[in-house]
């Protein structure tokens, strides 16, 4: 059931996402005024930004209670999101966005930084995925009843044998 919930809301965000980052980019397609069309884009990629940071951080919720069953596919897909419209948003619609830019004579920088940044938030998002499904594959180990120690059982056993000699 948890499965299903997570998948709903993982295609609810690609949706979403999808939509958004298109919307954005149809803005830098505007044939009125630069500022205008550039300010357009600017409010949608920030609304764009902003939906993938909250999907990433609700998908991950809801894979986290998947992997307490022991299954982290949920996990790596909620990462694999984040990195496919982190790419999306860094190396397509923001490099369209800095195009426009210069052929509006809006700018005069030569170079856009903003991928490298792009690429350091998904390696962050991949550590931080690795850090919880290492979490929570250790605490379920721990809080696991079939992983007791052979003292603890023995010692148990012999409490059982006790009492019922009584």
């Amino acid at each position: 059931m948890l499965s299903k919930v997570y998948l709903g809301l993982l295609a609810a965000s690609v949706a979403t996402m999808a939509f958004f980052t298109y919307y954005a980019f149809s803005w830098l397609q505007s044939i009125g005024s630069p500022n205008a069309a550039f300010e357009g884009y600017t409010y949608n990629a920030g609304a764009a930004f902003k939906f993938l940071i909250g999907s990433w951080v609700v998908l991950v919720v809801a894979a986290t209670a998947i992997a307490w069953t022991k299954k982290p596919w949920a996990l790596w897909t909620s990462f694999l999101y984040f990195a496919v419209f982190g790419l999306a948003y860094y190396f397509w619609l923001d490099r369209s966005a800095f195009h426009f830019k210069q052929t509006a004579g809006l700018t005069d920088a030569s170079y856009n930084f903003a991928s490298i940044l792009g690429v350091v938030l998904i390696i962050v998002a991949g550590i931080v995925t690795f850090c919880i499904h290492f979490m929570v594959s250790q605490l379920s180990k721990k809080m696991s009843m079939t992983d007791t120690p052979d003292n603890v059982t023995e010692e148990v056993q012999a409490d059982v044998e006790s009492s019922e000699v009584n």
